[in-house]
């Protein structure tokens, strides 16, 4: 249920993105730098990891928490779409939204840390005669567990779709929009009891007057170096955000990657040479590949804008990447079995650039003369839906073989602070991402169309949207394929 709750927790991103642009008016860079914030609490993962192992037999009560933290997130959305003025009138509109989308990535940390442990509990070290298991049907039923894992996810993202799609159907411009805004911010409001459900429904199965279930053994103490510096990297993170200090987010990943690494090389000793050098070198081309930044917020502005595409037709995207993600995880979950996470990383990073070429060719007008020599068959609607059909079948494999390692190497005392803090080393993949997000949005400069009352305030500027992409895609191509072949001449080899 966790899961199913982090995968719907996407139900309210196209009214973000909407309501961002048309009510906002918030930069490209702005937007990308806040992207770096909201990923932040996932490089906490490790310390909220090592918590969860502490007070393990009290993880119901941080599911709830967790869920309060996100049902707050939402209700200040929701109060921003219903209530405005009154909103308003305490803090700037934009200041309420910064503060729903931190909230809420929170909540979601804390649950995703309960969720990662009990997918390496649910695995059995050994079989029914108490003979361990081999390691290579270990590694089969843990790539199974992390794929169900992740298809839980993505069957939450599919309901969203579904959700988003059936209330923008015949939706115009206008003020039935924000209607529309209301009823899916309001059922996003039903996502934190839905997870808080699956804590309900545990305790039902395990009832004390049924067959208790074995408590998974805590470690004799707390680790003052994991939440010492989980805290300490929380305050200082905080105080540079809030002192506004010249290049905050470089100042914050770096010193992420401080502690994130100081705190792996103290659990990596646990384990023998091999597996260490392996895990390693796993983690860091996982690493490098979630580090390779996007474009931003532009892109999607600017098929609003040039495109002229609504809410519906972003869900019908949304619709098909869910389906197609899930069935690209059926059908490569054995080939994932059965390849290196170098394999994988480099074939993806391969296919994903070759795939995104014709989406490229959009700001360069590729779609005009696609249009115009197809009968207008092959406008850019058709390319986005293309290329989007394309990529979703690929968008959940790399992180599969990754997860699955982690959970088969991970110690039984510390399942919860292994797997938090092997995610949060990949997670600052991702942090890097959304930071040289802002950098690209910084050098190429991208600006949306701004309105009020009184007519356009800014206006729309995509002249620097294509060098932008093609710098992207540059980026994505070279950067995984130079770090799997640096690594391929090194005793760090990945699983």
């Amino acid at each position: 249920m966790i899961y199913l709750a982090a995968g719907l927790s996407g139900i309210t991103n196209i009214v973000g993105t909407f309501f961002v642009k048309e009510q906002l008016g918030l930069s490209a860079e702005f937007v990308a730098s806040l992207g770096f914030w909201i990923s932040l609490p996932w490089t906490l993962k490790m310390a909220l990891g090592h918590v969860v192992d502490l007070v393990w037999r009290y993880k119901a009560w941080l599911v709830v928490a967790g869920a309060a933290l996100v049902f707050a997130s939402t209700a200040i959305l929701f109060g921003l779409i219903t209530q405005r003025a009154a909103m308003t009138s305490w803090m700037p509109a934009d200041a309420w939204y910064v503060w729903s989308a931190l909230l809420a990535p929170v909540g979601y940390v804390l649950q995703d840390s309960i969720a990662d442990a009990m997918t390496v509990e649910a695995v059995s070290r050994t079989n029914a005669r108490g003979v361990p298991i081999d390691e290579a049907d270990a590694k089969q039923m843990h790539t199974t567990m992390q794929a169900l894992s992740r298809g839980m996810l993505i069957v939450g993202g599919l309901l969203v779709a579904v959700i988003n799609l059936a209330v923008f159907n015949g939706e115009e411009f206008g003020a039935s929009r924000y209607d529309a805004y209301r009823r899916i911010v309001g059922l996003a409001l039903l996502i934190p009891p839905l997870s808080v459900l699956g804590v309900a429904a545990a305790w039902l199965l395990h009832r004390p007057a049924q067959q208790p279930r074995q408590q998974a053994p805590m470690p004799a103490r707390a680790d003052a170096i994991v939440l010492g510096g989980g805290v300490a990297f929380a305050a200082v993170s905080l105080g540079i955000g809030a002192g506004r200090v010249p290049h905050a987010e470089l100042w914050v990943f770096l010193l992420s990657l401080a502690i994130v690494g100081a705190v792996m090389r103290r659990l990596l000793a646990r384990l023998e040479p091999t597996a260490r050098q392996t895990l390693l070198g796993t983690a860091v081309v996982l690493f490098v590949f979630r580090a390779v930044p996007d474009p931003g917020p532009g892109p999607s502005w600017w098929m609003i804008d040039r495109l002229h595409v609504d809410e519906r037709f972003f869900a019908l995207l949304s619709t098909m990447g869910s389906v197609l993600a899930l069935v690209g995880l059926v059908t490569f979950r054995r080939w994932m079995a059965q390849r290196s996470v170098a394999f994988t990383v480099a074939a993806l990073t391969l296919a994903w650039t070759l795939l995104s070429l014709p989406a490229t060719g959009l700001y360069f007008g590729l779609h005009e003369w696609t249009a115009a020599h197809t009968g207008g068959w092959l406008d850019g609607r058709a390319i986005v839906l293309a290329d989007t059909a394309a990529l979703s079948l690929l968008s959940e494999i790399a992180m599969v073989p990754m997860l699955a390692w982690v959970a088969r190497t991970a110690p039984e005392d510390l399942k919860a602070t292994y797997f938090a803090v092997m995610v949060s080393f990949t997670n600052l993949g991702f942090l890097l991402s959304r930071l040289g997000s802002k950098y690209l949005n910084h050098a190429f400069v991208v600006a949306q169309e701004v309105r009020d009352a009184n007519g356009i305030v800014t206006a729309a500027d995509y002249s620097q949207l294509g060098a932008l992409v093609l710098t992207n895609s540059a980026i994505v191509l070279v950067l995984p394929l130079l770090t799997i072949g640096l690594l391929a001449r090194t005793r760090y080899r990945s699983c």
